[in-house]
């Protein structure tokens, strides 16, 4: 499960992640009779390490612009924090706080959950994959471009198609032909499927830009400035700066995303001085920071409770102590990264 959700998170928003993918883990715990816990949470924790931390996501695309770090880079170092993340903090840890074995309550919740589904013509796995990892791979092809001789053709090609636009473009048109035309839908289908993806785009674009604006507003006021000039002065390591400001920001606004912002537009104004880190490391210890203390206030931690059927102890007991042992462990791991960078 926490594969699963680390690969297919790439493409999606937390929330529809989840909501695509709990049906899985409703099939696999009724079959093996497992702790929905013990498949939900894993699952929550990859999406959750995966949003925050890899672009093309909508925060860690921000933060890496607004900070003028590389998005190869950014993509690179967060695949080598956050899939040991998402290891510790789901699978091993799930084992400590919860059971394996069902509850007796989950029989009947699945039951009324699993619908019978007719069989379906589906892509296969390899091609469904390089769905998924397509824009990634032209995006760290494009830092790849960087070792290449300047103004060479196969620089030019991996520069442009390594853009995160056009990647992200060729991404949808593959994904139209591999998810679509190929197994035999219209393009009239195709319109419609295309429709009904617009509308939850709304909120995220209207998210975005609320953290955008609020994002100004600490830049433009200078209290962004006079707030990192304070923290300057305590001497703290910028890495783990900027991972405290996005962790408090999280637990306040209860929106990783906003968080995320809030936190690049306070610590930017510090990236002035020499801190001997890469902006790259600083996004992803950004994205750290952000991962931690999802609960009540976060509609992610009840998307989770909910599709669970577990209570609020439960939930606070296994996923939101999960968020923060994650986000402690990506913490240390962007750390020992900085080291070698």
């Amino acid at each position: 499960m926490m594969l699963v959700g680390f690969i297919a998170g790439i493409p999606v928003f937390f929330e529809v992640g989840y909501i695509l993918l709990i049906p899985l883990v409703y099939v696999v715990a009724k079959e093996t009779r497992l702790n929905l816990l013990y498949l939900g949470v894993p699952l929550a924790v990859s999406l959750m390490c995966v949003h925050c931390m890899l672009p093309p996501h909508p925060a860690a695309m921000a933060i890496t612009h607004l900070l003028g770090a590389d998005v190869g880079k950014v993509i690179l170092y967060g695949l080598i924090v956050g899939l040991p993340t998402a290891i510790v903090a789901g699978p091993l840890w799930i084992r400590l706080v919860a059971r394996s074995r069902a509850e007796p309550w989950q029989a009947t919740f699945l039951k009324e959950r699993c619908e019978a589904r007719g069989a379906r013509v589906l892509p296969g796995f390899w091609l469904t994959l390089l769905t998924i990892l397509l824009p990634l791979l032209l995006m760290i092809g494009k830092t790849f471009a960087s070792a290449l001789p300047a103004g060479s053709t196969l620089s030019v090609l991996l520069s442009f198609f390594g853009n995160p636009l056009v990647a992200l473009l060729i991404a949808v048109v593959f994904a139209y032909w591999s998810l679509g035309l190929r197994r035999g839908l219209s393009m009239l289908d195709l319109l419609g499927h295309t429709q009904k993806s617009l509308p939850p785009l709304a909120s995220i674009l209207l998210i975005i830009g609320a953290g955008g604006a609020f994002n100004g507003i600490l830049i433009d006021s200078g209290v962004g400035k006079v707030l990192a000039d304070s923290l300057t002065r305590l001497d703290i390591n910028p890495v783990v700066l900027a991972w405290l400001v996005a962790g408090l920001m999280h637990f306040a606004v209860g929106s990783a995303t906003v968080a995320m912002m809030s936190a690049a537009a306070i610590v930017l104004p510090t990236l002035g001085v020499d801190s001997g880190y890469s902006k790259e490391i600083i996004v992803v210890a950004i994205g750290a920071g952000a991962i931690g203390w999802t609960h009540v206030t976060d509609s992610a931690f009840w998307v989770v409770k909910e599709y669970l059927g577990v209570s609020l102890a439960d939930a606070l007991k296994t996923f939101t102590s999960a968020t923060v042992l994650a986000s402690v462990v990506a913490l240390l791991l962007t750390l020992g990264l900085a080291h070698f960078i």
